[in-house]
């Protein structure tokens, strides 16, 4: 059954949360959209948008008298925001996030609750290198998996409605334990961005001492825009989702370090054979992404 809010508080108005509140409006579950940020410009953004029917950067003004509320903020600040809002909530409303990572968050967020409020992690697995409102679009989400991470604390009711709301604004919605989730996400998804991040910072190093005039706008291939895209996303966003999930990330790395080892040895020793191998099993996983 779709749901229907009086009242959806986004909390953090970029290119997510502005999407959020304009697939929102679109599929007509809320009254009204209200838009907090710390930063008044991003407010302004959403509102040019109409991603937003109103914006404060005071919070609890924003919070007051909505009956569900989205973090799409960094995840480091999910915590403090609940700390800071929780006596001015109404009774049964559903809070939710949008964070990449979960694991010991969720859990630290149910300690944090009172029994009459609830919280539903969700991670829907859409975005851009974009940041701002200005860039979202109401149809990010439609056709894409959306995550939700329920632990035993969780409300049964809850649980419904932020997985009615999620499918309401076209994800196919999933289930997975937090700690599983930040095991995968590490690998498929914050992985790949240290890549990207690694492989512009190991070019520039590179051009710097062996070819410093050559303009690599002009001469890099597509190649290497296409595997980079990601490299283009918030620093700060992407370092605090770094840090949260390190302890998973640091073993991902580690796998990852191996890996050039190899291929960097088969290189050293001409071993066709050996790196034909190693392209045809990447290869093959590629195809089976398409």
């Amino acid at each position: 059954m779709r749901p229907h809010f009086p009242q959806v508080t986004i909390v953090g108005t970029g290119f997510i949360g502005g999407s959020i509140g304009l697939a929102t409006k679109s599929a007509g579950l809320a009254d009204v959209v209200v838009g907090t940020d710390v930063d008044q410009d991003a407010i302004n953004q959403a509102l040019a948008a109409r991603a937003i029917d109103q914006g404060h950067t005071d919070l609890l003004r924003a919070v007051k008298g909505s009956s569900l509320v989205i973090l799409a903020s960094p995840v480091g600040t999910f915590e403090e925001i609940i700390r800071s809002t929780v006596h001015v909530l109404e009774r049964e409303t559903i809070l939710s996030d949008v964070g990449s990572v979960k694991g010991q968050m969720v859990m630290n967020i149910d300690a944090l609750l009172p029994p009459h409020l609830y919280f539903v992690g969700a991670h829907p697995i859409a975005g851009s290198e974009k940041s701002n409102a200005l860039s979202s679009y109401s149809d990010l989400f439609n056709g894409k998996p959306c995550v939700v991470t329920p632990t035993s604390e969780t409300n049964a009711t809850a649980l419904s409605v932020i997985r009615s709301f999620w499918e309401s604004i076209g994800t196919t919605v999933t289930t997975m334990d937090p700690l599983l989730h930040d095991k995968f996400f590490g690998a498929v998804s914050h992985l790949p961005h240290m890549i990207a991040y690694a492989t512009l910072n190991s070019i520039t190093r590179i051009r710097d001492a062996l070819f410093p005039d050559a303009n690599l706008h002009t001469l890099s291939p597509s190649s290497l825009k296409d595997m980079t895209r990601i490299a283009s996303s918030s620093p700060s966003l992407w370092s605090e989702i770094c840090c949260q999930n390190a302890g998973n990330l640091v073993t991902m790395l580690e796998t990852y370090q191996d890996e050039i080892s190899e291929l960097t040895s088969l290189v050293r020793q001409g071993d066709r054979h050996g790196l034909q191998h190693a392209f045809a099993q990447a290869k093959n996983l590629r195809d089976q992404l398409c």
